[in-house]
């Protein structure tokens, strides 16, 4: 009888594989999706409160040194750490590498408004969705007053709904204002944070998200959008590295972006477009602009070249 013994090398590297693709990598920065079934329950009023402790990246340790896509970016403290792949136009680990080639404004008809909304609004099975809590009040009329002057003093800087909504479930501050609605709570988040940047508002809870039926008064908003190509700095950044990109190609590629969209280091989102420019927000709090109005970008000389010395003519 021919026997034939298992392989010890062969059954480590089984036993390496199934570990390995077991492993979940959070490379991205971004929280977890789970939530419990308490917050898909309509008639819980209390906030979604967001883990950042759960950011981080688990590294698989039978890789090796090998470093697999998609872990090849991460958000937060580690500065140290390469955050984006050199040629992922949509991911430059430094938002200063961008500038803004044109922007396209929706009409006019389409932009943010105030809705007032009581639980009579809505009915059957509408779909939900997160948003930002940016004041409460025990009077509508000072709600009502808060919304207008935030419609009327950053209607550019917005592109949501401003939601003044009856909270029946409240003995105190029955009215509360919210900006939404958002697809994720990730998305609502960074939204949060850009609102509280532009209103000065320091007090705004970013960590906790709300989740409410969507009434069929909130059409959906078409958003602007922007094009978007390398800036000065990522030139001579590229230029200074041993890349063999072809920087006068790179002068002229450009992607496409609106709102929502993740852009830069992982974990920042697109918060706004309008004619100054584009505005993006991180899920640290960080508020970053990229303005419309710079210089034009330029590789023919490098910046630290100067012209050579004139020739001193003979004398006679």
């Amino acid at each position: 009888m021919n026997k034939k013994l298992f392989n010890p090398i062969a059954i480590f590297f089984i036993f390496s594989m199934s570990v390995g693709m077991s492993l979940q990598v959070f490379a991205d920065g971004m929280l977890d999706d789970e939530f419990t079934e308490e917050h898909m329950n309509p008639n819980d009023e209390s906030a979604i409160e967001l883990d950042y402790s759960g950011q981080g990246i688990y590294s698989d340790p039978f890789k090796k040194g090998i470093t697999r896509s998609p872990a090849y970016a991460t958000f937060g403290d580690d500065v140290g750490i390469d955050s984006s792949r050199v040629d992922d136009l949509r991911h430059l680990s430094d938002l200063r590498h961008y500038r803004v080639i044109g922007i396209v404004e929706d009409d006019e008809s389409n932009r943010p408004a105030i809705l007032e909304l009581n639980p009579d609004d809505f009915y059957g099975d509408e779909h939900q969705a997160y948003y930002v809590k940016i004041d409460t009040k025990q009077d509508q009329l000072e709600i009502n007053t808060a919304a207008k002057n935030i419609l009327i003093n950053h209607g550019r800087s917005l592109n949501r709904y401003l939601v003044v909504r009856f909270n029946a479930n409240s003995t105190q501050n029955n009215y509360d204002l919210e900006y939404g609605p958002f697809r994720t709570k990730e998305i609502a988040a960074a939204h949060c944070y850009y609102v509280a940047t532009i209103l000065q508002k320091k007090d705004m809870e970013c960590n906790n998200v709300h989740f409410h039926y969507v009434s069929d008064q909130e059409k959906p908003i078409t958003q602007n959008t922007a094009t978007l190509g390398l800036s000065q700095f990522a030139l001579l950044d590229i230029k200074e590295k041993p890349y063999e990109f072809d920087l006068n190609k790179l002068k002229n590629i450009s992607i496409d972006v609106t709102v929502d969209e993740l852009l830069g280091p992982y974990g920042f989102h697109i918060t706004n477009i309008n004619a100054d420019g584009v505005s993006v927000t991180g899920l640290s709090g960080n508020a970053m602009f990229i303005p419309v109005s710079t210089f034009p970008v330029s590789i023919d000389k490098s910046p630290s070249s100067k012209p050579a010395n004139p020739t001193t003519p003979a004398s006679n």
